[in-house]
C-alpha cells in the first residue's frame, strides 16, 4: 500500500470518529445549555432559512453547529501541526 493511500485511510478513519465524536457530544449537558441561552441573532445565523420537521430536528441541528465549531476550534493548532509536518512542500524557517 502506499504512502498516499494509507494517508487517505488514516484520514476517513478520522473523519469516521469525528462525526461519532460530533453526534455523542450534541446530546451532553453543555449542549443543551447552550441551545436554551442562544440569541435570536445566532439562531438566525444558523438556522438560516431552513425548515425543520420537528422541534428535536431543529435541536439537533443546531447543537450539532455548536459542536462543530467548538471541535474546529479545540483541534485546529492540531490541525495546523499535523498539515505542517506531513506536507512535503511546506518548510519552516
Amino acid at each position: 500500500m502506499s504512502n498516499r493511500e494509507r494517508i487517505l485511510r488514516t484520514k476517513n478513519q478520522l473523519v469516521k470518529l469525528l462525526k461519532a465524536r460530533i453526534d455523542q457530544e450534541v446530546s451532553a449537558d453543555w449542549v443543551q445549555t447552550q441551545l436554551d441561552q442562544i440569541s435570536d441573532e445566532k439562531y438566525h445565523e444558523i438556522v438560516g432559512r431552513r425548515h425543520f420537521n420537528s422541534f428535536d430536528e431543529e435541536n439537533y441541528f443546531i447543537g450539532r453547529h455548536l459542536v462543530t465549531k467548538l471541535l474546529k476550534l479545540s483541534t485546529m493548532p492540531f490541525l495546523i501541526t499535523t498539515l505542517l509536518i506531513f506536507t512535503p512542500s511546506t518548510r519552516i524557517s
